[in-house]
């Protein structure tokens, strides 16, 4: 039963971003005129509160501490975030809209982009915190290579990703090999001593027993 409230929870996430009154708020904005792209201004305050939606879902896929679970939730949480992101995908192939441009005020479009920015972000923030699990779940899955090679690179184009959130992003490139890696790369958020797992109980590795000189007494 917790298993499947974790599960609602993280899928919760995986739906188009709900605008409520900000959509018209964008409309005014944008209609203003004027070189600034006020719509893109509101969007990033409404990705960045976005952002911590996710990692509070990840907090609790985390706090599971049962690897099985953790990778049975993981699992089913990427199987629908690449069935939006694909969705997302033909939508804005079919608007032509191309990234970059000023941020999209008509709904099919702009529900479309949110989708594609939000899951591939929420995805690279599974992936960095859980790589071992992410890795073995997406390298079975060839088709999602492509979806999300594209999802990356489209969502570093859109100028939405600032900052940290453009760090964050690169270092998702660069843990799925999309770019090629740095010299200094390391994801920072990896565990140094790994854990290996029977069954669902993480069992840490044997130390080794440092061997002591015992003196003989004459």
């Amino acid at each position: 039963m917790r298993l499947l409230f974790q599960l609602c929870f993280a899928l919760s996430f995986l739906l188009s971003f709900t605008w409520c009154g900000s959509e018209q708020k964008m409309k005014n904005e944008n209609s203003d005129g004027g070189g600034e792209d006020k719509g893109l201004l509101l969007y990033r305050q409404l990705f960045q509160a976005r952002r911590q939606d996710h990692m509070e879902a990840i907090n609790n896929i985390l706090a599971l501490q049962d690897y099985e679970k953790q990778y049975k939730l993981v699992s089913l949480v990427y199987e629908k975030l690449f069935e939006v992101l694909t969705e997302a995908k033909a939508a804005l192939q079919q608007t032509n809209y191309i990234p970059g441009e000023k941020f999209p005020t008509e709904e099919t479009t702009r529900d479309a982009l949110s989708s594609v920015l939000e899951n591939t972000a929420f995805f690279g923030e599974i992936l960095l915190r859980l790589p071992d699990i992410s890795h073995d779940i997406y390298v079975k899955r060839k088709e999602w290579k492509d979806i999300l090679a594209w999802a990356v690179l489209f969502a570093q184009q859109t100028r939405v990703f600032e900052g940290v959130h453009a760090t964050f992003l690169h270092l998702v490139a660069q843990e799925l090999n999309i770019v090629e890696r740095g010299p200094d790369y390391q994801n920072p958020y990896k565990m140094e001593s790994k854990l290996t797992f029977q069954g669902s109980e993480p069992v840490k590795p044997k130390k080794k027993e440092k061997k002591t000189d015992r003196k003989s007494v004459v």
